[in-house]
């Protein structure tokens, strides 16, 4: 029973996944300690989510749909993306569906879409989150996107 208990403690979830015939399992980790990350791979997903003030971090050959529950992905109170190992931290790279919306509704302003899905996660850019920093290094993504988030914010006003 203390090994169960002891992987309840240490993984949010364990995910099986198949690759080019290869079955794994894949450890999801929540609020990583630095021995956690030490067990990731260079290539990693996450998930913040700003409600529970919980960071989901896990391989990235398992995409975002595969490792989190529905209730989770898409919402407008979570940051995710995908993040690079580095000297034992954690920095995020690139968010697939912030960046591409960033993009559509920087080059594209009749794009009323884009606009309001960048606009309702303004909290990114505009309150201190730097608790998720702890776990996964956001902040250089949100300074390296800010000019973005800028122009759209202030075509909307």
């Amino acid at each position: 029973m203390k090994f169960l208990q002891y992987l309840k403690e240490k993984y949010y979830d364990i995910v099986p996944w198949s690759f080019l015939g290869k079955k794994i399992e894949v450890p999801i980790f929540v609020n990583p300690t630095s021995s956690e990350i030490k067990e990731l791979p260079n290539d990693i997903r996450f998930l913040a989510d700003t409600k529970k003030k919980d960071v989901y971090v896990w391989d990235a050959e398992v995409i975002h749909s595969s490792a989190m529950p529905q209730n989770l992905l898409n919402q407008t109170t979570t940051l995710d993306g995908t993040a690079k190992k580095l000297q034992g931290k954690i920095i995020m790279v690139f968010s697939d569906q912030l960046n591409y919306m960033l993009k559509r509704a920087e080059h594209y302003p009749e794009d009323q879409y884009a606009k309001e899905y960048i606009l309702r996660r303004s909290w990114i850019w505009e309150k201190n989150i730097k608790w998720i920093d702890r776990y996964v290094n956001v902040s250089g993504w949100i300074e390296r996107n800010r000019k973005s988030f800028n122009k759209i914010r202030k075509a909307n006003v």
